[in-house]
């Protein structure tokens, strides 16, 4: 029996990390970092503020309101090398959730890869998912991890309650922003904090699909020009 468990964990540690990898194609993750960008403060590209990614082919952004909080314009670097000057359309300061539209040509319009949302009512523990985002050691990085916990709640160091999906991944600042993603490429949330590494736990936070629709769907109703389906 001990032999038994002992193979049990070996299991675990070895090949569970290899059996997540392989659950997301190569066109997924090309696909959701096509829908992915990296924020920044300045037009030069070198302070990077956090990520975000696209929800319509318009050039919609949709990222956490503390990365853009003071500033009301950010320039997004693509990931297939283009850069928009974005400004604030709308913000929840209770959600941590911002909207940012795009400095665009009439050529430009219709041009962007965007994240269909995933069904949120299918979700379950120990699911496999994937977070791409941006931090210092590098740009458009993917990591890979499953659902610890379907609906958590979660006080931010602001006192911010949010109702989160919580999952084993340490996400890296600058992250706050990105996609969290199922085997489909479709999103799940939006990541947003992880758990502080005194702690420690191996574990990071994303703001459910539920409250992302209902602060997009208020967003559309204010700008009716705008309106998309999601």
């Amino acid at each position: 029996m001990r032999k038994w468990a002992i193979f049990g964990i070996f299991w675990i540690i070895i090949f569970y990390p290899s059996f997540v990898f392989t659950a997301f194609s190569d066109k997924t993750i090309e696909n959701t970092k096509s829908a992915v960008v990296a924020l920044y403060a300045d037009e030069d590209l070198n302070y990077l503020r956090g990520s975000g990614f696209f929800i319509d082919s318009s050039g919609a952004v949709i990222t956490a309101k503390h990365v853009v909080r003071n500033y009301p314009k950010l320039w997004a670097r693509l990931y297939d090398g283009r850069k928009l000057e974005l400004t604030q359309a709308r913000f929840q300061e209770s959600d941590d959730l911002a909207i940012m539209l795009p400095k665009i040509s009439e050529n430009e319009k219709n041009a962007f890869s965007y994240l269909k949302f995933g069904d949120i009512d299918n979700l379950t523990i120990g699911q496999p998912i994937m977070a791409i985002g941006n931090s210092s050691g590098g740009l458009w990085q993917v990591l890979y991890g499953s659902i610890e916990n379907l609906r958590i709640k979660i006080v931010t160091e602001n006192d911010l309650i949010f109702t989160a999906i919580e999952f084993n991944i340490i996400i890296p600042k600058g992250f706050s922003g990105s996609p969290l993603v199922n085997e489909n490429g479709e999103a799940l949330g939006m990541n947003i904090a992880n758990s502080k590494a005194s702690l420690g736990y191996n574990l990071s936070y994303a703001i459910s699909l539920i409250e992302i629709k209902s602060f997009i769907k208020k967003f559309y109703q204010k700008s009716p020009e705008l309106i998309k389906k999601f």
